[in-house]
């Protein structure tokens, strides 16, 4: 029986290396969901001859793996000559005839597949064994296609911090880097940092038809008090000048009801000048005056401030108006990233499995050496996040470059390109044995079925 082929990589990091999580909270934070925090799992550790059990950051295995399939699976395709455009044709520069697979081939192989699909079909051991001898990059990888299932022989493990408090990790694992972590440091406080990032809006590039209509407002020479309440002011700036048929116009366009003399909500109008109409035509005097009517100071003049209803109000306009604009500069932040300088370390494996054991180890170092070439860990690589400098070796402590069969495995597929093609090109048929339209019938019929499961369940 094959036994677990281990490959042990030690990184240091040359920029920061952030693998992002997902959903978690962090209390100072509050409620705000601009801001991404460092992947990190629970690690039982040794640290002064006693057990601890500690969070560290740390890179996931799958986003390694996922990262660098995309990378290898092209570069097998470039070296068959085989494009990714869901058709066949030729190329418009040479006119010769162009190698193609079809997107979901292609998604099969630079994602593993989906599960979702709810598709079902069956094929043969033969075919389904077949596979892995035909397409071993594949079968090393795995993935799911159309409802079949290959599971894959790579394993790639998580990268851990090096820190004293991780040590006896490595040793466990017969790591042959052991012997280079000595005089390490604990790892304290070193992973608690942050990274604020501002992003501002390209007008240029398109804008939300909200958005142009207000700006095209704010551009106006009459609305130059709430622009610059806007960018440099507050809710007290703006309430000082959102008033009258200012309020009205902006609540109109955003929709804001707007309070009735009699204290009811309307879509539109002005308590202060409403009510002071009304006044007027009652008679009364000592009604309440229309604003801006009558000087600032002045017997009967309106206070900035009429009453709450209008306030609220005009609170609503003012967060609304900072909600539409505040793609204009946002920040947001990513926490805890490893530092620059840090040393991490992981391993991968091929596991026992099916196919040529000796073609799926070729095939398991060029993937090994497509992580080396890589050279980046985490995401973020943009934004100067994630670049490594990496060294390899096998468990024997031979250095992974002086046993690598990755050149064999290139040459393999360079001498095999056709077989791959065809085996790409005819992949459902040959492995379920139907063609693309019954599959598609079949497909088609699932949904329906599901459909009719879905309304049955609701009538009992």
């Amino acid at each position: 029986m094959y036994r677990p082929q281990d490959i042990f990589v030690k990184v240091i990091a040359l920029e920061p290396i952030f693998n992002g999580s997902i959903g978690e909270v962090v209390e100072d934070e509050g409620d705000r969901q601009n801001y991404t925090v460092q992947r990190k799992i629970k690690v039982y550790c040794r640290k002064d001859r006693q057990d601890e059990i500690m969070a560290l950051p740390v890179v996931s295995g799958a986003s390694v793996r996922g990262g660098s399939r995309r990378v290898f699976m092209q570069r097998v395709l470039d070296l068959c000559g085989i494009k990714v455009n869901g058709g066949s044709g030729k190329d418009g520069g040479t006119g010769q005839e162009v190698k193609t697979i079809s997107r979901d081939v292609a998604y099969l192989l630079f994602a593993g597949g989906h599960t979702g699909s709810g598709e079902s079909h069956s094929c043969t051991v033969e075919k389904w064994l077949k596979v892995y001898d035909d397409l071993p990059f594949f079968g090393l990888l795995g993935g799911s296609y159309k409802g079949v299932f290959f599971p894959g022989r790579l394993s790639v493990g998580f990268a851990y911090p090096v820190v004293k408090e991780t040590a006896s990790l490595f040793t466990m694992m017969g790591s042959p880097f052991n012997s280079d972590f000595v005089g390490l440091a604990e790892a304290g406080s070193a992973y608690r940092d942050r990274h604020r990032y501002t992003r501002r809006i390209v007008p240029e590039l398109g804008e939300d038809p909200l958005r142009e209509k207000l700006r095209e407002m704010l551009e106006k020479k009459e609305y130059g008090e709430v622009r610059k309440a806007l960018l440099t002011g507050g809710f007290e700036e703006l309430r000082s000048v959102m008033r009258g048929e200012v309020l009205e116009e902006f609540a109109k366009v955003l929709g804001v009801p707007l309070p009735k003399p009699d204290g009811g909500a309307a879509a539109g109008g002005d308590v202060s000048r409403d009510a002071a109409r009304s006044a007027v035509a009652a008679g009364d005097p000592g009604g309440p005056a229309v604003a801006g009517s009558v000087p600032e100071g002045a017997a009967g003049a309106v206070p900035p401030a009429v009453n709450e209803e209008e306030e609220q109000a005009v609170d609503e306009v003012y967060r609304r108006l900072k909600s539409i604009f505040k793609g204009e500069s946002m920040i947001f932040a990513f926490i805890d990233p490893i530092p620059a300088g840090s040393v991490l370390h992981m391993r991968l494996s091929l596991l026992p499995g099916y196919g040529d054991d000796g073609l799926m180890e070729k095939a398991f170092h060029a993937f090994v050496e497509t992580v080396l070439e890589r050279g980046y860990l985490g995401g973020l690589h943009g934004r100067g996040y994630g670049a490594c400098a990496m060294e390899a070796r096998f468990r024997d402590g031979r250095s992974f470059a002086d046993g690598s069969k990755a050149n064999q495995f290139w040459k393999w597929v360079e001498d095999n390109k056709d077989k791959i093609l065809e085996s790409l090109e005819n992949f459902s048929s040959n492995l379920l044995a139907i063609d693309d339209a019954t599959i598609a019938e079949h497909a088609g019929r699932g949904v329906r079925q599901r459909n009719n499961g879905a309304r049955g369940r609701g009538r009992r």
